[in-house]
């Protein structure tokens, strides 16, 4: 088996150097500099990658300051309902409210201009 990919790779090598050799120089000339690119190390890191490390430290930082200064605020209590309240809530007749709402808007206004 590696004879035979051994023969293989020759028989590519082989065509593909008399391919180029048919090529003219500047083609030559540039396809040997993108070999030499591509083959080349890396040098200089990629900009986002050179800030993530910062970035990071920076979100978990803040993230942690928002949250400690979440829970030293208190809560704010809600007004306990009264049992009027809840009766008038779960009332079914309520309809007649919504249909006369105008006249108690209408009446609220006047007491506060009154008031």
């Amino acid at each position: 088996m590696s004879e035979e990919r051994g023969s293989l790779e020759a028989r590519i090598k082989r065509v593909l150097d008399q391919e180029i050799e048919q090529l003219d120089a500047i083609t030559r000339s540039r396809l040997a500099r993108a070999r030499a690119r591509a083959l080349a190390p890396v040098t200089a890191p990629a900009p986002l990658r050179q800030w993530a490390p910062i970035g990071g430290v920076v979100l978990a930082s803040a993230l942690a300051i928002v949250l400690w200064w979440g829970e030293g605020g208190e809560t704010p209590q809600r007004p306990a309902l009264a049992p009027g309240d809840f009766e008038l809530l779960t009332a079914t007749d309520s309809l007649q409210l919504f249909e006369e709402l105008d006249f108690f808007l209408w009446l609220e206004e006047e007491a506060d201009r009154a008031g």
